[in-house]
């Protein structure tokens, strides 16, 4: 009897508090007005960014397809991939950003809602595969020069561009699972673009997965290729003062074996300093045939 009083008192009170909860202004008016000193600045980034990273990254696209010398290299072949990736960023998920603004609630659906942060996971997974797939190109080419004549070839760059984008629309895939379109409100139904609050194990495992996808391995890879090449650059750099260096030669070394340490110390810095894969297999050929 007593728990049935209780019952009845808290409904009774949920009713008053109902009725007394008013709005002082009209709700759909409101949905229509701006406070564009806030929306200003950021629509404002926002056209910018849009505009400059079309522009850029369709320039970058065009060079590389219509340059023939730059074709020929690798290296570019990565930078149209990540110029590729950016364009993709920008064209889909900018503009839902921007429409993001004008809005209290998600307004624009579910598919909208799972695309937009798809598409953010996809674009900076492959920006970054591309990134340590480049270190690694880096690293034969300058640490590996000869076994980087057959691996860092234009069509090797190609697939390993293919690979990595499909790589990335499959590791991207767990965002779909933790962003919903969530009911909110209680007199006026509106939507969220979130996390599933319900499932917070879920979407903390999944921002771990994206901290050892994107940053973790990718660091310690990009890390170990770069190192290897600053000390490879260190030391060809010091072999080749001390045998230009005239009476300062090292006297351990025969003359056919400084001339050869001489030759592929030209190759790696030729190679870094831009050279294209043409002019990296004429040296490389150039230096076989001088040992012989």
């Amino acid at each position: 009897m007593e728990n049935d009083s209780l019952v009845m008192l808290n409904d009774s009170t949920l009713e008053d508090n109902q009725e007394e909860y008013y709005y002082d202004y009209d709700i759909n008016e409101s949905f229509s007005t701006f406070d564009w000193t806030e929306l200003g600045p950021s629509l404002f980034v926002f056209s910018l960014t849009f505009l400059l990273g079309i522009v850029g990254n369709i320039l970058i696209l065009v060079a590389v397809y219509r340059n023939t010398h730059i074709k020929s290299s690798p290296v570019n072949v990565f930078f149209a991939s990540l110029a590729s990736a950016d364009l993709l960023l920008i064209l889909v998920c900018l503009p839902l950003k921007v429409a993001k603004l004008f809005s209290y609630t998600w307004t624009m659906g579910e598919f909208s809602c799972k695309l937009l942060y798809y598409m953010q996971s996809v674009c900076g997974i492959c920006s970054v595969l591309n990134l340590t797939a480049l270190s690694i190109e880096r690293y034969y080419v300058i640490v590996h020069p000869l076994k980087a004549q057959y691996l860092c070839t234009i069509s090797k760059a190609k697939k390993t561009i293919f690979v990595t984008w499909i790589s990335a629309f499959v590791l991207a895939i767990p965002i779909l699972l933790v962003q919903v379109h969530m009911e909110v409100g209680f007199r006026v139904t509106a939507y969220w673009c979130v996390r599933d609050f319900d499932s917070p194990i879920w979407w903390r495992i999944q921002e771990l997965y994206f901290l050892i996808v994107i940053l973790v391995i990718p660091t310690i890879v990009m890390g170990f290729s770069y190192g290897k090449i600053i000390v490879e650059i260190c030391r060809v750099v010091k072999q080749r003062h001390k045998m230009t260096s005239g009476s300062r030669y090292d006297n351990s070394s025969s003359p056919k074996q400084r001339d050869e340490q001489i030759e592929m110390a030209n190759i790696a810095v030729k190679t870094e300093n831009g050279g294209t894969d043409s002019d990296y297999k004429n040296e490389s050929t150039r230096s076989i045939l001088n040992k012989a």
